[in-house]
């Protein structure tokens, strides 16, 4: 089979790669398996599927969950990628449609591109049972009349949360499906955390109190979700339901060879560091090199930069190496709709080679049964790594993926520690359902759906949330009307349609649209936040697009309006941020030892982002501190978490360390606890922002600040807080081991790209003293 070049000792790929350098840190053969079968009769009691089916088992985890679903148990299925999820509740519809024909399913998939992809799926198996089953995907995308109609008749309603948002406060046209409603099917649960997360979780509970109050459902809840350490208080969170968790997973695999990658290190003389090659651009040769053996392959890039640049790069050095025509394209939600529906075709049909995607192909979409991932950089959470490593190889047939390591803490901890993905615990997903500037919005929602009541809607449905504290604070805006402690309805009196001002995927209501000046007529790209606005489309920015370059001519602030024009540089664009700390308030505190204390609570950050790097592609030079012309900071109010250390411990840490003192060995920390974070917690390192100071003006005491990237906060600094020991001993590890053997550290242990001071000072070795006196 062509996949066997991988399936080789690492020495061998000498005489296969090109420019092999010992690159091959670790391969694992992760043996095939069998499926763990149950009779269909068994299971469901009724002859038109036994009969109609087209085979004649269900895997174990389907049965058990069918079993559950039977006895009206609300069902969470977490399996890996490709197990057949689907079918458990494409078969429970299907039970109850044959008992009853008006019965109605609700179907929420996270994007449109899955919507009408599992559609396809559904109304094939239908098919073959030969049920007359109507399904409507009920989006944005839809027609009126189609949305008519399925209001009218449909059986099953695929939607998204974004669209059941606005689609709640309309539940009077909704009244047939609410009242014959016995399933509602969340697809892909694991990928609501964070901001995202506590929206749907509000959401959820809005839907509810619809749907139970005013037409007396009570839908069985099917939640479908990759591994995570949590699942059944993820559910609950999410939903307000208990669940039952099913994860005995009975589907087979073929054989999968996990490859761990490292390009090769070279010595720094400049910075006197060792260095290593860029991950972007030793993934796009491994892709290169795969797709020129004829193994079409997925790359997974961490930006929507990253995939432009690596499918161009790949490309270019197919055309420069390999004797052939092939085809490359990258796929990100930067680009419209229609591009992206047609990369997925192609790319499932076999007419490209290989794609370059964020984590938007990580989803369930049917994109063929392709031959390789090549994972970028690790994603960031083993659900997320072990999702796109199964993208590759579905079914029985065998695959490869690829890790490619940055140079970067937690992919060099991972080359020097595999069992880490191989072993162990898969992260909790972290919903902080505490935000009350995501909460607010909701209220006015439900309440403008239905005035709120303190004994249906407090008990029921926002009994997790800060809703006296939010009330009273929509009263005051002049949004809410009502006392609800005295037994009085709380009604909405603000502007109409307040479910508009709520944006699942952010807690900002600002927002810039972006546009190239293509001459007579504007192409428009889906519009941006005010910080990746800031970040990423500030003047002068570089922004690629189908692989093109475009330079941002005009960032108009008072209109939200961001122009682009198409060029021909030899560079990209990289923004540089400072922070400030301020408006810090405490709630919780703990002591570690006499000499160091933490805290959690709120701060307002002031993240500013006034210079930008040129970064020149043909030899990684830089062109740094460029103005951006925008001054005026960026401004969250977020959660928090800091470490104060005593002025007897300040004092130990500066003679302990080894070059840069104290600030340097708190700056060391700060870095390397941010980095570490994704072994303790469902989230990015991206999603955390940090600061360390020798003294604090509001502290009073050396100082480490760690927060949430994110207007509200969404709790993963507070999680952080509470597993603080575990994470300062990962760190110390990490610091220790790493084989920079730099008292300074190096990009793998404690540099990061993003920070604001170009990672100076620095000193590992007063980070590790500091880190043993947590752990």
């Amino acid at each position: 089979m062509r996949l066997r070049i991988f399936q080789m000792k690492a020495d061998k790929l000498t005489d296969k790669y090109p420019d092999y350098e010992e690159q091959v840190e670790h391969i694992e053969n992760i043996p095939p398996k069998r499926a763990d079968t149950v009779q269909v009769d068994e299971v469901i009691d009724n002859r038109i599927i036994c009969e109609n089916l087209p085979f004649d088992g269900l895997f174990s985890h389907q049965a058990e969950s069918l079993d559950l679903l039977n006895e009206n148990k609300n069902v969470c299925v977490t399996t890996p990628t490709s197990s057949g999820k689907t079918l458990v509740y494409a078969l429970d519809i299907a039970r109850k449609y044959i008992n009853n024909n008006s019965t109605t399913a609700l179907l929420i998939y996270p994007t449109k591109a899955l919507s009408r992809d599992q559609k396809s799926e559904l109304s094939d198996l239908y098919d073959q049972l030969g049920l007359d089953i109507d399904i409507g995907v009920y989006d944005g995308d839809s027609s009126r009349d189609e949305k008519r109609r399925i209001r009218r008749d449909s059986n099953i309603i695929i939607t998204n949360f974004q669209g059941l948002n606005y689609y709640i406060p309309h539940h009077k046209k909704w009244s047939r499906i609410f009242r014959n409603l016995e399933t509602v099917v969340v697809d892909e649960a694991h990928t609501y955390t964070g901001i995202q997360g506590i929206h749907v979780a509000w959401i959820m509970r809005r839907f509810r109190r619809i749907s139970e109050g005013q037409y007396g459902a009570e839908p069985d809840m099917i939640l479908s979700s990759a591994t995570i350490g949590n699942p059944e208080d993820h559910c609950k969170n999410l939903v307000g339901e208990d669940f039952k968790v099913v994860d005995n997973d009975g589907s087979p695999r073929g054989q999968r060879d996990l490859v761990i990658w490292n390009p090769p290190s070279y010595y720094d003389d400049e910075t006197g560091t060792l260095d290593r090659r860029s991950s972007n651009r030793e993934s796009s040769d491994v892709m290169s090199y795969l797709i020129s053996e004829n193994v079409q392959s997925l790359m997974f890039a961490p930006s929507r930069k990253t995939t432009e640049l690596c499918a161009k790069w790949t490309d270019e050095d197919l055309k420069s190496n390999y004797a052939g025509f092939y085809d490359i394209e990258p796929y990100n939600a930067g680009h419209r709709k229609d591009d992206r529906r047609e990369v997925e075709n192609k790319f499932k049909t076999g007419e490209l080679d290989g794609v370059v995607s964020t984590t938007a192909l990580e989803l369930g979409i049917d994109i063929g049964d392709i031959d390789a991932t090549i994972m970028n950089g690790y994603p960031g959470r083993k659900a997320s790594f072990w999702q796109q490593a199964g993208r590759s190889g579905r079914g029985r047939s065998d695959a490869l993926s690829v890790l490619v390591a940055r140079h970067d803490s937690i992919d060099q901890y991972i080359v020097e520690n595999p069992d880490f993905l191989l072993e162990g615990e898969i992260e909790n997903a972290v919903i902080d359902l505490g935000n009350k500037y995501i909460l607010q919005p909701h209220l006015c929602a439900a309440a403008n759906e239905m005035p709120l009541n303190f004994t249906r809607d407090v008990a029921n449905y926002f009994s997790q949330g800060p809703i006296m504290e939010a009330i009273e604070d929509l009263k005051d805006k002049g949004l809410l009307d009502g006392d609800i402690m005295s037994g009085d309805d709380v009604k909405y009196t603000g502007s109409p349609r307040p479910e508009s001002r709520i944006d699942v995927y952010s807690t900002s209501d600002e927002q810039f649209d972006v546009f190239i000046d293509a001459g007579d007529d504007n192409y428009e790209l889906p519009s941006v936040d005010k910080s990746r606005a800031f970040r990423e489309f500030h003047p002068h920015a570089i922004y690629m697009y189908k692989g093109n370059q475009y330079e941002v001519s005009e960032f108009d602030r008072e209109n939200k309006e961001i122009y682009l024009e198409y060029v021909e540089v030899n560079y990209y664009t990289q923004s540089s941020r400072s922070v400030e700390v301020k408006d810090i308030s405490e709630d919780d505190r703990k002591k570690i030892t006499d000499d160091i204390v933490v805290k959690k609570g709120e701060a307002t950050i002031a993240e500013s982002y006034a210079t930008y790097t040129r970064v020149y592609f043909d030899k990684g030079d830089k062109e740094a501190n460029l103005p951006t012309g925008l001054n005026e900071p960026v401004e969250l109010k977020t959660d928090i978490m800091w470490i104060e250390l005593s002025n007897e411990l300040a004092a130990d840490v500066e003679n302990a360390s080894a070059v840069d003192g104290l600030a340097g060995s708190l700056h060391a920390a700060e870095h390397g606890l941010i980095k570490m974070s994704p072994t303790i917690l469902t989230a990015d390192s991206k999603d955390l922002g940090g600061l360390s100071t020798p003294y604090h003006d509001k502290t009073e005491s050396s100082t480490i600040f760690i927060y949430d990237g994110v207007e509200g906060g969404v709790g993963f600094s507070h999680e952080i807080y509470k597993q603080l020991k575990l994470l300062s001993e990962k760190t110390s590890d990490l610091l220790t081991n790493c084989e920079c053997d730099s008292d300074r550290g190096c990009p793998a242990c404690t540099m990061s790209p993003m920070c604001g001071d170009n990672n100076e000072p620095m000193d590992s070795v007063g980070a590790c003293y500091l880190l043993d006196m947590i752990k």
